[in-house]
């Protein structure tokens, strides 16, 4: 009952642009959160959530290992 779309560019030249322009392109896509898997949150086993829809703009940070406990959360929040 998730959907989930995942940007990424279409060749290796291109890259995925700023953090800001995907953040926009996350918004323009009609998500309620950005899920990101960057290097720092890798390192750490985990993945950074930002709301987009509730005004705040919060981002949590969350552990891999936990998905299953946390994922659940997003949805009640929809």
């Amino acid at each position: 009952g998730v959907r989930v779309q995942m940007h990424s560019p279409t060749n290796s030249a291109e890259g995925m642009g700023s953090i800001k322009s995907q953040f926009k392109r996350a918004d323009t896509s009609g998500a309620t959160f950005a899920l990101v898997f960057g290097p720092d949150e890798l390192q750490r086993d985990s993945l950074t959530v930002k709301s987009l829809r509730d005004g705040t703009g919060e981002q949590i940070e969350r552990r891999l290992a936990n998905l299953p406990e946390w994922a659940a959360t997003l949805q009640s929040q929809r």
